[in-house]
């Protein structure tokens, strides 16, 4: 993990702890549109506090959340300019 001012990387080298940090929401046994809902709300806020999170499994980042997120196709999917999917077949690999 590495904190700045506005910023925090997170590298996460074990997939079960990954599986777990994706999976420990309070929409826990929800849908997956719920789960994208409630990622969705949380980037919201970071990039209102211009704040930003970045999570990577093994060094490959794989999300970018907040003030610096620059979707592309990933904002069809979510819903927000504020959530940016950088790798999604390794996203995919890992939550299915």
């Amino acid at each position: 993990m590495k904190v700045d001012k506005k910023r925090i990387d997170f590298n996460v080298m074990n997939k079960d702890l990954l599986m777990d940090l994706l999976n420990s929401t309070q929409v826990d046994k929800g849908s997956l549109l719920e789960k994208i809902s409630l990622l969705r709300s949380v980037a919201r806020e970071l990039k209102d506090e211009g704040l930003t999170l970045t999570i990577a499994y093994q060094g490959a980042l794989l999300l970018t959340l907040g003030s610096e997120a620059k979707p592309t196709f990933s904002q069809i999917v979510t819903g927000t300019d504020a959530v940016e999917i950088n790798d999604l077949k390794q996203l995919m690999r890992i939550i299915i």
